[in-house]
C-alpha cells in the first residue's frame, strides 16, 4: 500500500519562510474574514451559479492565496471569479465578523492587469488621469456641458463618427437606444375587431 504524503507545514514555513502579501493588499482586512458561510445566502451570484469560487468565500479565499502569491493576479479563473462579482455588499449585511468585503474586492480587482484596450483606457484616462485630479475633473466637467450645449452628441450620432470611437458594448447599446426610440415612435397599427361567427 503506497504512504500517503503528509503536509509538513512547519519545516516548509522554517525552510521557506512564511510568504509575504502583495504590497496592494490589506491582509488585516482579508484575514477578518473566519470563512463561516453566513454570506452565502446573500450572495447573488452564487445563487445563480452554485459555485464557491462565486461565493465571498471563496472569493476571499482566492484573494488570500494570489496576495500571498500562490496564485497570479493575471490567472483568467482568478479573473473570472472577482469580476464576476457584483460588488453589491449584500454579504457584508450578513458578515458576523465585519468583514469589509467590497474594500478587498477593490483592492485585487486594482492588483489584476487590464482585461482588454478598452479596460487600459479606462484605467489610464479615467480612473489615474482623471479621478484623482479635482482641477482636471472640473475642466472635463466644464467641456462636457460645454459639449451638451453645442449640441456635439446630436452631431455624432447623425454623421455616425461616433462608430469610430472606441466605445465598446456602450456603442451596441446606443444603437439598441435608437432602435427602441424609432419603435416608440412608430404609430402602432390598429386592432380590428374580427367579424363575429355564426354559430
Amino acid at each position: 500500500m503506497a504512504k500517503l504524503a503528509s503536509l509538513d507545514f512547519k519545516r516548509e514555513i522554517d525552510r521557506e519562510g512564511v510568504p509575504s502579501a502583495a504590497a496592494g493588499i490589506d491582509m488585516d482586512l482579508v484575514r477578518d474574514c473566519i470563512h463561516c458561510g453566513l454570506c452565502l445566502p446573500k450572495c447573488p451570484t452564487f445563487r445563480t451559479l452554485h459555485h464557491e469560487g462565486d461565493s465571498p468565500r471563496g472569493r476571499m479565499w482566492q484573494i488570500k492565496e494570489a496576495a500571498l502569491g500562490l496564485v497570479a493576479f493575471d490567472d483568467p479563473r482568478f479573473q473570472a471569479h472577482i469580476y464576476q462579482c457584483f460588488n453589491c455588499r449584500a454579504c457584508e449585511t450578513a458578515c458576523p465578523s465585519g468583514v469589509q468585503f467590497g474594500a478587498v474586492m477593490e483592492m485585487a480587482r486594482a492588483m489584476t492587469p487590464p482585461q482588454n484596450r478598452r479596460d487600459r483606457m479606462v484605467r489610464a484616462i479615467l480612473l489615474n488621469g482623471l479621478l484623482p485630479h479635482p482641477r482636471r475633473l472640473r475642466i472635463a466637467g466644464w467641456l462636457y456641458r460645454a459639449a451638451r450645449a453645442a449640441r456635439v452628441p446630436g452631431l455624432l450620432r447623425r454623421t455616425g463618427a461616433w462608430k469610430v470611437l472606441p466605445l465598446g458594448k456602450f456603442r451596441r447599446s446606443a444603437t439598441a437606444h435608437r432602435a427602441s426610440s424609432r419603435s416608440r415612435r412608430s404609430p402602432r397599427p390598429r386592432a380590428s375587431a374580427a367579424p363575429a361567427s355564426a354559430c
